[in-house]
């Protein structure tokens, strides 16, 4: 997703050995550097499938997490 401020937001999953898939958010800026990144690990296994913009400028993210 393109940023007002000429960046991306970026989402999906990630995978480790050691836990599995966890969902994963990253911002990038327009210079292409990342301003931040974070994984999000609830369960078994997330992941993100859609974000959107909301009014006051910040994202929200759908996806899912499985049960342990």
């Amino acid at each position: 997703m393109r940023t007002p401020d000429g960046g991306f937001r970026l989402a999906g999953n990630t995978h480790n050995f050691s836990s599995g898939f966890e969902a994963y958010a990253v911002k990038i800026a327009g210079a292409g550097n990342v301003q931040w990144s974070r994984t999000y690990d609830g369960g078994v296994g997330e992941g993100i499938y859609t974000v959107v913009m909301a009014a006051d400028g910040g994202f929200l993210l759908a996806g899912d997490t499985g049960l342990d």
